[in-house]
């Protein structure tokens, strides 16, 4: 579908795609130099294909290196990495993967097709198919089904968002719901471009009138439940998604009802959750509340059975 863009769309979608490319480099480099938040050794199960065509359509699973504490398997949360909907990778999952590991949770990273390659349809349909994939092998994977979360970042935010609007009926619902700096209130967006109408958000909309895409598409709507709680954090100095997409959506979830929990971050920006330099402290509190977010609501959740040894996780898909 890219070559059948006009030549503006294809030049700024290449270049986007080559910035996510360099930034995900980039990440996972600083993380293996020590420069991230503090990582912990984890295992792998990478590039695990739910559709045919794996490749973008592929999940990775990072879990602690211990055993599960119980015999119920690993509580684990299931994370949509951002990038516009149309740069960056399920890769950026190795670093809260590795974090979350150190606490006895298990991260899911999905990948899905990118705009222009495929639509917004088609990525919601994919981060559902991600999830339907790991429903079905969680036991192999000893991934407890009665304790996760579903999360992202960026546009991964609204994604998560938009997985929560329409979840899969088969699926038991998550224990939690989490929005890092999430794009949910798409004419907002709109708005906060300098022209109104910017190219990059004709790439995203794919011809389609503001009005529509905004009406079919927009985060800001009730979720399929509200006896789940939600956990929105955001930057107050985020300039290209300002907070108050965060308070948009958490006002309208709390007249559904919903328990949700906001934290901003006053000198934080895009992407903060990964910075160790303009804004370190705030990065650690971030992820002390995340831990102790996941801690209530997915990692002590029912009552522990006695554990039992395990045997190796098998790493072939």
């Amino acid at each position: 579908m890219l070559d059948k863009q006009p030549l503006s769309h294809r030049v700024l979608t290449t270049v986007m795609r080559g910035f996510g490319a360099m930034v995900t480099k980039g990440f996972l480099r600083a993380e293996d130099l020590g420069l991230m938040s503090p990582q912990g050794p984890v295992r792998t199960i990478l590039d695990v294909p739910y559709s045919r065509d794996g490749g973008k359509q592929c999940v990775d699973i990072y879990f602690p290196v211990d055993p599960p504490k119980d015999e119920r398997g690993y509580p684990f949360l299931y994370f949509i990495h951002g990038g516009g909907w149309i740069m960056c990778d399920r890769k950026m999952g190795s670093i809260i993967g590795k974090i979350l590991a150190k606490h006895g949770i298990a991260t899911v990273a999905p990948g899905y097709r990118l705009i222009p390659t495929t639509d917004l349809n088609g990525i919601y349909a994919d981060i559902r198919a991600g999830l339907e994939l790991v429903r079905e092998r969680a036991s192999e994977w000893q991934l407890d089904f009665s304790r996760y979360a579903i999360g992202g970042e960026s546009a991964g935010g609204h994604l998560t968002m938009r997985l929560a609007q329409n979840f899969p009926e088969k699926i038991e619902a998550p224990k939690a719901v989490i929005g890092l700096y999430g794009v949910y209130d798409l004419q907002s967006l709109v708005e906060h471009q300098a022209s109104g109408r910017s190219l990059f958000l004709d790439i995203v909309r794919q011809d389609a009138p503001l009005d529509e895409f905004h009406a079919e598409h927009t985060a800001c709507r009730n979720l399929s439940w509200d006896h789940v709680p939600v956990l929105l954090a955001h930057g107050e100095a985020d300039e290209p998604l300002p907070v108050a997409h965060t308070y948009t959506m958490a006002e309208l979830l709390r007249r559904q009802g919903v328990d949700v929990t906001v934290h901003t971050y006053p000198d934080a920006g895009h992407g903060f959750i990964y910075n160790r330099f303009t804004s370190p402290d705030q990065s650690s509190e971030f992820y002390r509340m995340f831990r102790d977010f996941l801690k209530r609501t997915i990692v002590n959740v029912g009552k522990p059975k006695p554990a039992r040894s395990v045997g190796q996780l098998h790493a072939s898909p």
